[in-house]
């Protein structure tokens, strides 16, 4: 029998538990302000669980709210393609208008951040090793990285792996830029199903969160 999924780290787990709050979007994949909703996708609401991540003292970057070392009380960095749209993140204390794909370096010093948080937005870098490797250095020691991500995307921006593979596979792409990009780097990827419960039949659109921890010195 020959097992058809790609050799991936094995060591993605099912966490007991997570941090508190997923917040803000990505590089997005859109140019033109859309206030609304970037995905078309009953599920886009959950990318922001009420308890995912820890406590008020977090941190983001890429339109993924977090808590910077930079600023006290603890603040939150925004980066993202649309200057509309990022003027209108009120939880923002600061913005960056970045391509991630043209450029995937992050204009932030080392070790800055305590979270960077990215929602529905990994399947669209081409650049994803480079962008995890600069997650990797503006993170501080013990910081943490997570990444949410459905089923749902628009599939002319998205790189083809994605949309030639399922759900479990994006688990184990995800995990593998974790795992590939700094070698040794972050801790073991884990992955959370936080799909919504309710909608016909009990099922609704899926929705996931891998996350990693950076490596303290």
């Amino acid at each position: 029998m020959v097992n058809r999924r790609p050799c991936y780290p094995a060591e993605l787990a099912q966490p007991q538990a997570l941090l508190p709050s997923l917040i803000c979007s990505a590089a997005s994949p859109v140019t033109q302000p859309d206030m609304l909703n970037h995905k078309p996708c009953s599920a886009t609401e959950h990318a922001q669980p009420q308890a995912l991540l820890p406590s008020p003292t977090c941190m983001h970057f890429l339109v993924f709210p977090c808590v910077s070392a930079r600023f006290s009380p603890p603040s939150n960095a925004a980066l993202g393609m649309n200057e509309e749209e990022l003027k209108g993140n009120k939880q923002a204390s600061e913005y960056v208008v970045h391509d991630l794909n043209l450029e995937p370096d992050l204009p932030f010093p080392d070790n800055t951040f305590d979270v960077v948080t990215n929602a529905v937005s990994v399947d669209y870098l081409n650049k994803p090793l480079e962008v995890f490797q600069e997650i990797h250095r503006v993170l501080k020691p013990g910081g943490k990285a997570y990444m949410s991500f459905s089923n749902r995307c628009f599939p002319t921006k998205a790189i083809a792996l994605w949309t030639a593979t399922g759900d479990e596979d994006h688990i184990y792409i995800v995990g593998s830029y974790f795992h590939y990009s700094v070698p040794g780097g972050y801790l073991a990827p884990q992955a959370k199903d936080i799909s919504p419960r309710g909608g016909l039949f009990g099922k609704s659109d899926p929705m996931y969160v891998v996350f990693a921890e950076k490596k303290k010195a």
